[in-house]
């Protein structure tokens, strides 16, 4: 990944609602943390990671398809679909295969990319977008599913 110092520690966290503190390298998020097709995080991995959570909000009445499907990729190796069910607010963990976590080396960057599978656009406001995101995060456990959903208010 160019342009990234070696010793330049990020997180292994991004909080999109917090203003404080270190927070990884971001593409892809409007100020209000909407994300429009495609959206890029970097990482600094601490251990090996299984899954990625999401956690935000997708809206209902703009015509996306439910369930709703977002394609991410792990240093460019493509992971397993994660499914938004429904609209609402959402809690995901998707899962990182076990060959594309070995190939990851404890301290080193991480690209993490999101894509949705559709967009969407207001009169008044006329951007693509397709989700909110609070939170991504790359997480140490090992999850079962393929993806594990808990809808939250």
């Amino acid at each position: 990944l160019a342009g990234i110092n070696a010793d330049c520690e990020l997180p292994a966290s991004l909080n999109l609602l917090s203003d404080g503190g270190t927070q990884p390298l971001t593409n892809g998020f409007f100020a209000d943390r909407w994300m429009g097709g495609e959206a890029a995080v970097t990482f600094t991995l601490p251990a090996p990671a299984h899954a990625i959570a999401l956690k935000g909000m997708i809206p209902g009445g703009m015509n996306l398809p439910f369930p709703f499907h977002l394609e991410l990729t792990l240093n460019g190796a493509r992971l397993p679909s994660c499914t938004i069910p429904r609209p609402g607010r959402f809690r995901l963990s998707c899962l990182v295969p076990d060959e594309v976590s070995r190939s990851l080396k404890p301290g080193a960057p991480v690209y993490v990319g999101i894509k949705s599978e559709a967009t969407f656009t207001t009169l008044a406001d006329p951007r693509q977008l397709s989700l909110q995101l609070e939170q991504v995060d790359l997480k140490r456990e090992h999850s079962t599913n393929q993806d594990t959903l808990e809808q939250y208010r």
